[in-house]
């Protein structure tokens, strides 16, 4: 939860998981501002009501601020136990993977 009156931002980081999604549970008229930053881009995603925006882990992004209302948000982390699979997905030299 984001709110103009609380927790308006989240500074940019990265998360400790293979993917990580974040859904808009609400409308995004209940509130101004908002959205995941992707620091790599400068771009900021704001998505419709119920569409996530997903990304690897191993991206830095934050919330960016909101100005007024209050914005609900699901964030999930996909985690990978299998260490072969882990470096297999994430292999700088084929690439790796890219999510944003």
């Amino acid at each position: 939860k984001y709110a103009a009156e609380g927790q308006k931002e989240l500074s940019v980081h990265r998360d400790g998981a293979l993917m990580t999604f974040s859904l808009l549970l609400n409308d995004p008229s209940d509130f101004e501002g908002g959205g995941t930053y992707f620091e790599e881009d400068g771009r900021v995603y704001r998505p419709k009501q119920g569409v996530a925006v997903l990304h690897s882990g191993k991206r830095r992004h934050g919330g960016y601020p909101i100005s007024s209302g209050v914005r609900y948000i699901m964030v999930g982390f996909c985690l990978c136990r299998s260490l072969k699979l882990c470096d297999e997905l994430l292999c700088e030299e084929r690439g790796g993977w890219r999510f944003g």
